[in-house]
C-alpha cells in the first residue's frame, strides 16, 4: 500500500469509497447505482482499479463480475482522512474544525453534548499529561 494513500483521494475516489463503506461489498453496477451523480460505468471501474493500486480496495470474482470491498473499515480509515482534512482546510486547528462542524449542526441532543464534552475532557487530560 502506498504510504498515506488514503489521505490523498480525489473527490470521485472519496465518493466511491463512501459508497463501498455503506454497501460493504459491491460490483461496479452497485457503486454506480449508489452515487447521486455517477460518472460512466468505465470511469467507476477505472477508479476502483486506482483505489486497488493504492491499497484501499480489494476484489474477488463472482462469475463474470468483480466484487469490491474496502481493505479497512471506515472507523480505521477515517481518523487519517480527518487529520488530513483538518490540516488542509483548517490549518491544522482542531478547534476551528470542531467549530465549523458545530456551526453546521442545527441542534445537539443532550447525549451528543455529553459525548462531545467527554471527548474534550479526554483530550485535555491527554494534553495535560504531555505538559
Amino acid at each position: 500500500m502506498l504510504k498515506n494513500s488514503h489521505l490523498e483521494l480525489s473527490r470521485r475516489e472519496s465518493q466511491i469509497m463512501d459508497a463501498l463503506f455503506r454497501l460493504g461489498t459491491a460490483s461496479v453496477a452497485d457503486v454506480l447505482s449508489a452515487l447521486d451523480d455517477p460518472p460512466a460505468y468505465n470511469s467507476i471501474r477505472t477508479t476502483l482499479g486506482i483505489l486497488e493500486k493504492k491499497g484501499l480496495v480489494t476484489h474477488h470474482k463472482e462469475g463474470a463480475r468483480f466484487i469490491y470491498r474496502t481493505r479497512e473499515s471506515a472507523a480505521r480509515t477515517g481518523p487519517g482522512v480527518l487529520k488530513n482534512l483538518v490540516r488542509t482546510f483548517f490549518g491544522g486547528s482542531a478547534p476551528k474544525a470542531v467549530a465549523a462542524l458545530l456551526d453546521e449542526s442545527a441542534y445537539l441532543s443532550d447525549s451528543e453534548y455529553r459525548e462531545l464534552r467527554a471527548a474534550l475532557d479526554k483530550a485535555r487530560r491527554r494534553d495535560g499529561e504531555g505538559s
